[in-house]
């Protein structure tokens, strides 16, 4: 086994570390230092990969989403959406855990984020380059907060629709503009 490929092992151990506490634990309880010893990794293997459980928190929603959009095969944002939602049935704990948290870089903040860097990409991608206009971000702004606002509160019970409705919810709420637009080249 090469030296890369231990890596990515080592990082996808400490993630699925994280992920083990996280169904144990509020996230705001989880320290750096609780991920390090339940991994069983050193201090500075931890800082090589991370740099704060924030970061690991960031990594474990990107890379799940990135998966989806490579080995799941989702053609598109309602497929993506239900693989969300499904993914919570199957983790629940571990992502009401996650939305414990509400302060700075709070669960709420990183799928936000994430989401309107995700739907910013796929739309600039589809035209060639240049940048979204003051009412394209305003819009896309709208739509994460709510597609996040929203699968919180599905999270934590307020909403009784099964995966493939709130996908579907989801995907009608979405600015007619970038309903077609896909993520693929992630």
């Amino acid at each position: 086994m090469g030296a890369r490929q231990m890596q990515q092992l080592t990082k996808a151990h400490i993630v699925e570390t994280f992920n083990d506490l996280l169904r144990e634990y509020p996230f705001e309880k989880i320290t750096a230092k609780m991920i390090i010893d339940r991994a069983g990794v050193s201090k500075s293997t931890f800082y090589r990969f991370f740099l704060d459980k924030h970061d690991v928190l960031y990594f474990n929603y990107k890379n799940n989403i990135d998966q989806w959009v490579k080995n799941q095969g989702c053609k598109n944002w309602k497929e993506l959406f239900v693989c969300v939602y499904a993914s919570s049935l199957t983790d629940h704990a571990r992502e009401k855990n996650a939305f414990a948290y509400s302060g700075a870089d709070s669960y709420f903040q990183i799928l936000y984020r994430y989401s309107y860097e995700l739907v910013e990409m796929a739309a600039l991608k589809n035209r060639g380059g240049g940048e979204l206009g003051r009412d394209e971000k305003t819009q896309l702004s709208f739509f994460c907060y709510g597609l996040v606002s929203c699968y919180a509160d599905w999270v934590r019970g307020k909403f009784y629709y099964t995966p493939q409705e709130m996908a579907e919810q989801m995907y009608l709420a979405m600015p007619a503009a970038y309903r077609d637009l896909w993520c693929n080249a992630r």
